[in-house]
């Protein structure tokens, strides 16, 4: 069986800006050898966060376990369209409650134990990075630990320079609030892509679209192969770290040779706590390695010699 262990426990931390927690965190165990890790950061309140986190990767789940692992663009095409209809029942239960206007991010990882392959979906800036495990023997007899980035998501940033054309595209434009702000979308939010957050989801004379609005849905879809006896770390967390914390950075922290260290979690908070991080911090850590089948063991073996008879034979 695939090795999937959780490092520490997923951590959902309140920053000092604040009064209540709007990061929320959903993990869904294997259906048909499907499993997905989930963070939402919720912004202007936790409404949609919350709603993300009753079940939409349970949701996602089990429409991609009743499919083909290796029809990738199948694969995709249901992730794409469950954001788009997540975003689309959220803005309908918005008509009977017009005040309901948060937004939240979204980045989920999502496994396929049958083919081994681990996807990516992601819109905003809370990001999932895949590192690979290094170790070498040193010459006193230690091993040297060291991680080396696999993959990483692409925050979605209103200053990213795709991001800002289709933002001008749909009639809205980008700028700071002040010199010492970040770029947001019509002066009002730093994320580009996101779940609600309707009263930005316009594309000039349309109400409502959430693919071509100045912000969209639309998630980014990767995906890795993850190769038998390659040992793998990964995170997935809001932006309140990756505002503190390069990948490098955290793979340097991260390169303990203990595959557990449930203090990690915590260390990474605390990191990001004194450089003057004063948001929300969620973050979920996994170790993987899956293993090397019998067959590919057996496949590396010298092969027995056969003589002229057997192979005329075979022909």
């Amino acid at each position: 069986m695939p090795f999937f262990k959780q490092i520490f426990p997923e951590i959902a931390t309140k920053g000092a800006r604040y009064n209540k927690i709007e990061d929320r965190i959903e993990i869904r165990g294997s259906i048909n050898d499907v499993k997905i890790y989930a963070i939402y950061d919720g912004h202007g309140g936790s409404q949609v966060s919350e709603e993300l986190s009753k079940g939409f990767a349970r949701w996602l789940q089990r429409m991609l376990a009743a499919v083909d692992p290796n029809n990738t663009g199948l694969i995709r095409k249901i992730i794409r369209a469950a954001f788009i209809i997540k975003d689309k029942q959220i803005h309908d239960a918005r008509k009977r409650r017009p005040e309901y206007d948060p937004g939240s991010t979204a980045v989920m990882a999502i496994y396929f134990a049958k083919t081994n392959r681990l996807f990516f979906a992601h819109s905003g800036d809370s990001r999932a990075v895949l590192f690979k495990v290094n170790r070498k023997k040193m010459p006193d007899g230690s091993t040297q630990v060291t991680l080396s980035e696999m993959f990483s998501t692409k925050d979605h940033k209103p200053s990213d320079p795709i991001e800002e054309a289709r933002i001008k595209k749909a009639g809205g434009y980008v700028t700071k609030a002040s010199r010492a702000s970040v770029e947001r979308v019509d002066g009002n939010l730093a994320v580009s892509r996101s779940f609600g957050d309707f009263h930005l989801k316009q594309n000039k004379d349309i109400d409502y679209d959430p693919i071509r609005g100045k912000v969209s849905v639309k998630p980014d879809i990767h995906f890795v192969t993850l190769v038998p006896g390659v040992e793998y770390r990964l995170f997935l967390a809001s932006d309140g770290l990756w505002d503190e914390m390069t990948n490098r950075q955290l793979a340097s922290m991260a390169n303990s040779a203990m595959i557990l260290n449930p203090e990690l979690g915590k260390d990474l908070i605390r990191y990001a706590r004194k450089k003057g991080g004063d948001d929300d911090i969620s973050i979920i850590g996994v170790a993987i390695k899956l293993p090397v089948t019998q067959k590919k063991r057996a496949a590396s073996k010298p092969k027995a010699k056969t003589n002229r008879r057997s192979n005329s034979k075979a022909k």
